[in-house]
């Protein structure tokens, strides 16, 4: 995480904070509202999509992990899993270095399932930011980057990348 020094408090900047502050779930309400029908087309609830795209990106890992990051109880984590291990999307399976403990990994299945809803929730986002200037997109995106690995790095969960749409590199400069 940078140490760069805090911007003064001016009334300007202030006044941008608040419209920031507001921006943000808004922002956030509309994304959702934008790709919910691709995460029940997929016949994925958004928990589960989560769940999918952490297994994915962590590797086997059991439960009690995600269930810390996502501040949810290890009941609700568990009908999760349930839910998707019924369906083939998720495996259960014993931890070779401690027979007790079980790990969570994604199958093949479920890692085609994730690849097709984030491919159609990227074209759907890509078609609403069509015509944002590419300069502005990418100033727009390295700066949410940049917040949500302070935001992460701040609350303990690590400055990485990878949220559900999250690409695996960067985009090439062209």
């Amino acid at each position: 995480m940078d140490r760069e020094a805090p911007a003064r408090a001016t009334p300007d900047r202030r006044a941008w904070e608040g419209r920031f502050g507001e921006a943000l779930p808004r922002l956030a309400r509309g994304t959702f509202r934008l790709l919910r029908p691709e995460v029940r087309a997929a016949r994925l609830t958004i928990p589960q999509l989560h769940l999918l795209g952490w297994l994915e990106r962590t590797g086997p890992h059991p439960s009690a992990g995600w269930a810390r990051g996502a501040g949810a109880s290890p009941s609700t984590v568990s009908e999760l899993v349930d839910g998707l291990v019924a369906r083939g999307l998720v495996r259960r399976e014993t931890d070779p270095r401690d027979r007790r403990r079980l790990l969570l990994s994604v199958t093949d299945v479920g890692r085609e399932r994730l690849r097709t809803v984030h491919g159609r929730m990227r074209r759907r986002l890509a078609a609403r930011m069509a015509t944002l200037p590419t300069a502005e997109l990418a100033r727009m995106t390295r700066t949410l980057e940049r917040l949500g690995d302070r935001l992460l790095a701040e609350t303990g969960a690590g400055g990485t990348r990878g949220g559900a749409l999250a690409p695996r590199e960067a985009p090439h400069a062209s």
